[in-house]
C-alpha cells in the first residue's frame, strides 16, 4: 500500500421534520435516489414522512418487533460514519461522491441488482457488516426550533412503525429507553458523518480523488457497471507533502485512507449472483 513506510512515527408535531445535515449526500454513487422533492427541500435517502418525536403526537406509538431490512432493497449505496470505514472495508466497496463535499459511502450493488446484501425475506446477509445509516432507521435528527437544537425525529412511513402498540416511544410523556437509545445512536452517527465530511473535504483540496468506473463481470457472462463515483488516486496520495500527511495523520485520516484502498478489493463481492 502506498506510503507504509513513511513515519506513522422550527418544529412542530403537526409539520414534517427537516432532517438535519444529510440532505442531498444520501444518495451518492447514482442519480439521486435519496432527493425527493418535498415542500421542506430534500428528504434524506429511505425518509418519507418523518415527524418530530412528541409525547403529544407519540404518545401511543411505538415499532414492531420484528426487525426487517426490506427498506434498504432499492439502493446501491448508503453514507458511513468516519469509524465505520474500518470495518466497512472488510465488507463492501468505500468510495466517495461526486457531491462537494465528497462523502465516503458503502457500495451494496451494481447496475440493476440493487442492494445485493437484502435478501428476498428482509433479512441483512449473515456475518456481514450492517451501516450505521442502515441501523438507525427510521429514525433520525432534526433540527429544532432553534439555532443549533437537534431533535429526535421517525419516519412515520416506515413499515415497521406503528401509531398504537408495539414497542413504545413513550411510558406516559416519558421517553422510554427505546427513545433515548435512538436519540443517542442518531447524535453519535451525526457526529461521525460530520466527521467524514470532514475528512472528505480534505482529500479533495489535496486533489487526491479522481472519477472511476467499476465494471464486475458475472460466472454467467452478465457485466454489471457502477459510475459517477471517486477514489484516491495512490499515486497522488504517495505524491503529498509532509505537512498535510502529518497533519491528516495527528487527525486520524490516514487509517481511513487506506481502509478505502484496501477495500477497492471488495468488487469481487457482487461477482456471485443475487440471492
Amino acid at each position: 500500500m502506498a506510503r507504509k513506510g513513511r513515519g506513522e512515527a422550527d418544529e412542530t408535531a403537526k409539520e414534517p421534520a427537516t432532517p438535519a445535515g444529510e440532505g442531498a449526500t444520501a444518495a451518492p454513487v447514482q442519480a439521486a435516489p435519496g432527493e425527493t422533492s418535498t415542500p421542506i427541500g430534500p428528504l434524506p435517502l429511505f425518509y418519507k414522512q418523518p415527524q418530530v418525536v412528541t409525547a403529544d403526537r407519540h404518545g401511543k406509538a411505538g415499532l414492531k418487533e420484528a426487525t426487517s431490512y426490506a427498506f434498504a432493497r432499492e439502493t446501491n449505496s448508503v453514507p458511513l460514519g468516519a469509524d465505520e470505514i474500518l470495518v466497512a472495508q472488510a465488507h463492501f466497496p468505500i468510495v466517495f461522491t461526486e457531491t462537494n463535499p465528497p462523502i465516503p459511502v458503502a457500495v451494496l450493488g451494481l447496475g440493476d441488482a440493487r442492494n445485493v446484501f437484502v435478501g428476498v425475506d428482509g433479512t441483512w446477509r449473515s456475518g456481514t457488516y450492517i451501516p450505521a445509516y442502515i441501523r438507525r432507521y427510521p429514525f433520525i435528527l432534526a433540527n429544532g426550533g432553534k439555532p443549533g437544537e437537534m431533535m429526535l425525529a421517525i419516519d412515520e412511513a416506515a413499515e415497521n412503525f406503528v401509531a398504537d402498540g408495539g414497542r413504545r416511544l413513550f411510558e406516559g410523556t416519558v421517553p422510554t429507553p427505546l427513545a433515548r437509545q435512538a436519540a443517542q445512536f442518531c447524535q453519535a452517527f451525526q457526529t461521525q458523518f460530520d466527521l467524514a465530511r470532514a475528512f472528505g473535504e480534505a482529500l479533495l483540496a489535496a486533489g487526491v480523488l479522481l472519477p472511476r468506473r467499476a465494471d464486475v463481470r458475472r460466472p454467467d457472462g452478465k457485466t454489471f457497471s457502477l459510475q459517477r463515483f471517486r477514489v484516491i488516486d495512490e499515486a497522488r496520495f504517495d505524491a503529498l507533502p509532509d505537512e498535510p500527511f502529518l497533519r491528516w495523520r495527528r487527525a486520524g485520516w490516514l487509517g481511513l485512507a487506506y481502509s478505502h484502498l484496501l477495500s477497492m478489493r471488495r468488487w469481487q463481492s457482487f461477482v456471485a449472483p443475487a440471492g
